[in-house]
């Protein structure tokens, strides 16, 4: 049996990640950071799973588990989402598990979506209100705020992540400087984009970023 690999990625909670608690709608996108898993079938008495970006690693004789699974393999992940951070990598992870073969493919991202800035600035305000942001988080729209730009929490809140929503023809010099201000306050900065694919199979381990292959082989 071949192997098989497949990635999922993550997801930032545009609009409403409070509001679903009282039953109303929330507006999500994917994102093109993406955790990505490779499944090999083995020639061993054991099955194994190896998270190594969490130093996670198990192992479960076949013998014991043989009502559950009938041959031995191996699961290996890689991601270049953050952990513990609201932006979906154990939905990710759950998503690649579950994914058959058959079904790769047919499941699409959520389209991207376009949010005033305005709109932004409102929704971190509310949420501000309510209590459920945090002083890094506020520090982050601070200094976002200073170069124009608006940003929010995306998530449960109290910590997390924090988003911006960068405009058309925004300057790299600009975006230099707020990833450096992030950085200098003791926090990480990505740059990536809204409404990437959906769950996708790769065809080898080529297919995968060069800097996550060590970690699936």
């Amino acid at each position: 049996m071949d192997d098989i690999i497949v990635s999922a990625p993550g997801k930032i909670i545009l609009h409403g990640e409070h509001a679903v608690v009282y039953g109303k709608r929330a507006i999500a996108a994917s994102l093109n950071l993406r955790t990505f898993l490779r499944l090999h079938v083995c020639d061993t008495d054991y099955v194994q799973v190896t998270l190594p970006d969490i130093n996670l690693n198990f192992k479960w004789s076949l013998a014991d588990i043989t009502k559950t699974f009938q041959f031995p393999f191996d699961i290996r992940v890689a991601s270049t989402l953050p952990t513990s951070a609201g932006l979906g990598s154990s939905a990710a992870f759950s998503t690649c598990l579950s994914v058959k073969k058959s079904s790769m493919g047919i499941l699409q991202a959520l389209t991207t979506l376009f949010l005033p800035m305005e709109l932004v600035r409102m929704n971190q305000h509310l949420l501000s209100v309510i209590g459920v942001s945090h002083p890094a988080l506020e520090e982050i729209v601070h200094l976002t705020q200073l170069h124009g730009i608006s940003s929010k929490l995306t998530g449960a809140g109290g910590g997390g992540c924090a988003f911006a929503f960068l405009p058309p023809g925004f300057s790299g010099e600009k975006m230099d400087l707020i990833s450096k201000g992030i950085q200098s306050l003791g926090y990480d900065c990505w740059q990536t984009q809204v409404g990437g694919a959906g769950v996708m199979e790769h065809p080898d381990i080529s297919d995968i970023p060069d800097n996550l292959q060590n970690s699936l082989m």
